[in-house]
């Protein structure tokens, strides 16, 4: 399984608007869930599920790099 992780206290910047205080989830490199209630990453007994704090940070899931158009 690969690492899975939750970054949390985001402002999260979505097509629906800004969610202040939001959760990212990352599963096997993907995004699996954004949101204000986001659950965290499924324990892996192998590996210690990890979080990490993004307070007064902006996140803009699906952004390849900062020069999009």
């Amino acid at each position: 399984m690969a690492d899975a992780f939750k970054i949390t206290n985001v402002t999260a910047c979505t097509p629906g608007g800004p969610v202040e205080g939001a959760a990212i989830v990352v599963e096997a490199g993907r995004i699996v869930s954004v949101g204000a209630d986001a659950p965290g990453p499924p324990a892996c007994p192998e590996r210690s599920r990890r979080e990490v704090d993004g307070r007064g940070c902006y996140a803009l899931p699906g952004f390849i790099d900062i020069h999009c158009h």
